[in-house]
């Protein structure tokens, strides 16, 4: 597969190249997609998974279409946090 890298990323793989702990380009972006799989919480290659991703956004959507949502609100869930935070004895 051949891909065609913006001026920018071509930039940025430039520069992780020039440190000289890469052999190839290859080697630089099988390292950056390992590391970005590690860092998802679910298996984006199992279709499985991808089944109840697409259901769960189905059912979000259905919500806000029938208007079952509320806006957020940073202010209020600090608040939240907070009295949550207070019943527990825990410090702030």
């Amino acid at each position: 597969m051949a891909i065609q890298l913006s001026p920018e990323l071509e930039a940025r793989v430039q520069k992780i190249m020039d440190t000289g702990n890469y052999e190839s380009v290859d080697e630089v972006l099988n390292t950056a997609l390992d590391n970005l799989y590690e860092e998802l919480p679910i298996d984006l290659s199992n279709p499985d998974v991808i089944a109840k991703l697409k259901a769960m956004v189905a059912v979000a959507d259905e919500d806000l279409a029938a208007g079952r949502f509320e806006e957020f609100d940073a202010e209020k869930l600090r608040q939240e946090i907070e009295e949550y935070l207070d019943e527990r004895g825990c410090p702030k």
